[in-house]
């Protein structure tokens, strides 16, 4: 990826996703999830000169083709770690190839659309799916992307202010990967089809990119809990920390 191209990424977002165990905050703070440890650089120069994977963060941008938002299918395997904690879809690197769609196929409505309609076709359609679909919904219930994922992901981003809207064929409340993907970006918020069952999560306008990101990565449940319980008591519960809004 061309270095100002990448520039423009991460000013227009709040966060980029480097790989499984970084993530860059749009205030250059380099965060991994795995130590849980932070270095925060002054200026993109100090940034670009860090060694990265054996490598100056400058050309390990430009050796990336793309960075992009992976929405995948739910829990996974179910979590048996002390206190529970998010999961994500096993993907063994198959099957997770994407198709554009039309959109027109929501747009049905001509000039009138609905968002409450769209979500209606959208589960008609998918919900019962056996691999992952995504669309991205603005304010008015128009769709501006459509596409067919894998059985266990779709790479879909949306525009400021527009909703994701994706199935989880296996079942199940978000995964790590649906939380962090929407809260690095300026989209509105993201969906979850789960069969019968329809999770929303919605940001708000105090919203805490940054502090909701790290917090959903060390989550902890009472192990009572199976996983979409226990997401959903995790949700709710810290819905005025960071400034969301949550339904299940």
């Amino acid at each position: 990826m061309e270095l100002n191209k990448f520039l423009e990424l991460m000013k227009n977002n709040n966060a980029i996703r480097l790989n499984n165990d970084y993530i860059l905050f749009n205030d250059l703070e380099l965060y991994n999830f795995v130590t849980k440890k932070s270095v925060q650089f002054n200026n993109v120069d100090e940034l670009m000169k860090y060694n990265f994977n054996n490598q100056p963060m400058k050309v390990f941008i430009e050796n990336t083709n793309e960075f992009y938002n992976q929405i995948d299918g739910g829990r996974g395997a179910t979590s048996s770690a002390m206190g529970g904690g998010f999961n994500h879809a096993r993907s063994n690197g198959k099957d997770d190839i994407r198709s554009i769609k039309f959109p027109s196929e929501f747009n049905v409505g001509g000039r009138y659309q609905d968002y409450d309609k769209t979500l209606s076709l959208f589960k008609e359609k998918y919900a019962n799916s056996d691999h992952e679909y995504g669309i991205t919904v603005d304010e008015q219930g128009f769709v501006h992307k459509h596409i067919e994922g894998g059985k266990t992901s779709v790479a879909i981003s949306g525009g400021k202010g527009e909703m994701i809207i994706h199935n989880h064929p296996g079942g199940g409340n978000f995964s790590d990967s649906d939380l962090i993907s929407v809260a690095s970006t300026r989209e509105r918020g993201i969906v979850a089809v789960s069969g019968k069952r329809t999770y929303t999560f919605t940001k708000n306008k105090n919203f805490n990119a940054k502090g909701f990101i790290k917090a959903v990565k060390n989550a902890k449940w009472p192990t009572k809990y199976s996983y979409d319980k226990g997401a959903d008591w995790w949700l709710k519960k810290n819905a005025s920390v960071y400034g969301y809004s949550y339904k299940s």
